[in-house]
């Protein structure tokens, strides 16, 4: 009896004993468990991949404090892990878990073999090769629909009585070579004639309406090609208030008129051209107190006195800000008729670091003085020598001044382009020019704006349809893309090629 009752004892003192230690434990345990209602832990990796025989180490994220991490693997036959360090057995699919208390976190991993070998991670692949050009057939508009409009500047009697021949179909953009300028619309003070005459800017509208062909509006305010009378009035004459007065009235008077006779049919306009000095250089450039953008605007600056077709209208004016008037005058037609035409200002030579850095100082004058423009248009009046002398540098500065636009907020038009050259034009200088061409529709189409940019190339005209038919530089000219037979050059080729 006495040692059943001992065994009794015994076995009650081994159970009180169980219970207090598992108490403790539990103290102890209730230590490191993490705050109440914490169900995952952060650890640093949630996913990877591993070669057999590869180690990984994970880490968990404790804010700073020790904690005991008890780490588990699903599968110890494809992966093992010890404090955290994993170690890959075999190929398969393997979760590794980490425990603080209740609080829990995993990382699936996927464990490969190793390749035989290894790339060397200092060698680079070999490029893919690059697609080889292909010829597009077809008009220059249908090759060029995913990048921008292709233009050329026009004269309306030819256009309407087919002097162009067949190649208008290659066009989906026309520019009047001379038909809206001042000096055509308004020969006569204070009589606009936009459809008396044969060869009439209404004539040039009506046609490109009845052919599906958009009009770019060029130009509104330009020093040269003014009327004799306006010439007489304001000329090269010097400032005073009451000039600027008349001056400004013409301007503001002429934008209003012009604008809102061609609403809609026209859309975008040059609405200053030219208002920079014709060459700029880094003297040019430097900024004072009374010039804050530097000494670049255009005055007595390709104005000779023998002729009567032209105003210096800084110098009549007094100052820059005539230019920022005019947009603001065409900013406020366009609001008022409620009208979708852009609005650019147009120059050439913005190729040239300096004059680029000219023209921007222009657009930061505009938003200055609230404003509005949209668009930069680069003539594009190229000269081949420019290109030999050294190409890089030439496509160089070209690039970096379309970037340059784009940055600014800007799109930007080609409005003016031809490559001229030196001496006599032969087979030899027909390649380098259709070479020049294909050089610059390159980087052309490089920022030919698509729907997820902002800002891009949106147009690109020639001063002329074919050779010898542009009035500006006479029928002996080999400057454009089709020759003179009306039949396509090395550079139609070269721009039909990508």
């Amino acid at each position: 009896m006495m040692s059943k009752l001992k065994l009794k004892k015994t076995s009650a003192l081994l159970l009180a004993t169980i219970i207090l230690c598992s108490a403790i434990l539990c103290s102890l345990t209730s230590c490191v468990t993490p705050s109440v209602g914490a169900t995952y832990l952060d650890l640093d990796k949630t996913e990877a991949t591993m070669y057999v025989g590869e180690t990984l180490t994970l880490t968990v994220e404790t804010d700073g404090e020790v904690r005991d991490v008890i780490w588990s693997s699903d599968a110890t036959h494809i992966a093992k892990v010890d404090g955290g360090v994993v170690t890959a057995v075999a190929e398969g699919e393997v979760t590794i878990k980490a425990r603080i208390g209740e609080a829990r976190a995993f990382c699936d991993i996927s464990i490969v073999r190793k390749p035989d070998s290894e790339p060397d991670p200092d060698t680079k692949p070999d490029p893919k090769p690059e697609p080889q050009p292909t010829l597009r057939e077809g008009y220059l508009c249908d090759i060029y629909s995913d990048f921008f409009m292709i233009g050329a500047a026009v004269q309306t009697n030819k256009l309407v009585y087919n002097g162009y021949g067949e190649l208008m179909p290659h066009f989906n953009s026309i520019t009047a070579e001379n038909n809206m300028k001042w000096k055509n619309l308004v020969k006569t003070k204070g009589v606009y004639d936009f459809n008396q005459s044969n060869d009439s800017a209404d004539r040039l509208i009506n046609w490109a309406k009845s052919n599906g062909v958009a009009v770019r509006g060029h130009t509104l305010l330009w020093y040269k090609s003014v009327p004799t009378w306006l010439h007489e009035e304001l000329g090269g004459k010097g400032y005073t208030p009451a000039l600027r007065e008349k001056a400004m009235s013409y301007i503001n008077e002429h934008i209003e008129t012009v604008m809102e006779h061609f609403g809609d049919d026209v859309y975008v306009w040059d609405v200053v051209n030219e208002a920079l000095y014709n060459s700029v250089d880094a003297s040019k450039l430097a900024t004072t107190g009374q010039n804050p953008y530097g000494n670049i605007w255009r005055t007595n600056d390709g104005m000779n006195e023998e002729d009567s077709d032209w105003v210096d209208w800084y110098k009549v004016t007094g100052s820059y800000y005539y230019i920022a008037e005019a947009f603001i005058k065409a900013g406020e037609v366009r609001e008022k008729n409620n009208l979708k035409v852009e609005l650019f200002y147009n120059d050439y030579g913005l190729h040239d670091p300096y004059k680029r850095q000219a023209a921007l100082n222009l657009v930061q004058m505009l938003r200055d003085n609230n404003a509005p423009i949209d668009g930069i248009g680069m003539q594009a009046h190229y000269k081949l020598w420019e290109y030999l002398e050294d190409k890089d540098r030439f496509l160089k500065n070209l690039e970096d001044s379309i970037k340059a636009f784009l940055d600014a907020g800007l799109d930007i038009h080609i409005t003016e382009l031809d490559i001229r050259y030196d001496g006599e034009y032969n087979q030899s200088v027909e390649e380098l020019q259709g070479e020049m061409y294909g050089e610059i529709f390159k980087i052309l189409r490089k920022y030919a704006k698509t729907d997820d940019m902002a800002h891009g190339i949106t147009s690109v005209t020639t001063w002329g349809v074919y050779d010898g038919c542009n009035g500006a530089w006479g029928a002996n000219n080999n400057i454009l893309i089709f020759g003179k037979d009306k039949t396509p050059k090395k550079a139609y080729y070269e721009i039909s090629t990508y």
